[in-house]
């Protein structure tokens, strides 16, 4: 954010039955190199990997999560299809209270240790240049 390296930033994790993977995305600010995107990312990462969450953020993005959760059972429809995933990938569509309770009983500690456990391993990086942003490209 100080550097104004990137002109944004976002990061997920996205469950599959067999498997997960976490995405870290970012576009470089104007006039900024992908190398030094790159170089930022990698130190803000590390960075983050390298200490457990505060007790703050657990409960900023803890909140942040249930609010989320609760609004994905807001509506009948958003409700019936959460509760067909629950079957579908449990054998359990009362699976919810469990879910909920996965994440909400989680610690800084468990957080770090499975950050580091799961995010420190390998990694494949996509870049995306636009055609007109390629050198040589007028």
């Amino acid at each position: 954010y100080e550097q104004k390296v990137a002109k944004d930033v976002s990061a997920y994790q996205v469950s599959m039955q067999l498997g997960s993977f976490f995405v870290l995305q970012a576009t470089a600010a104007p006039g900024k190199s992908l190398d030094e995107l790159v170089s930022a990312l990698d130190k803000a990462f590390n960075a983050a990997l390298a200490t457990p969450p505060t007790e703050v953020e657990m409960t900023r993005v803890l909140n942040g999560w249930k609010k989320s959760f609760y609004g994905r059972i807001e509506s009948v429809l958003s409700r019936a299809q959460l509760l067909s995933n629950y079957y579908h990938l449990t054998g359990n569509a009362d699976f919810l209270n469990k879910d909920l309770a996965r994440y909400t009983r989680l610690d800084a500690d468990e957080v770090h240790r499975t950050s580091k456990r799961y995010l420190e391993a390998k990694r494949v990086r996509i870049d995306i240049i636009p055609a007109s942003a390629k050198e040589g490209d007028k």
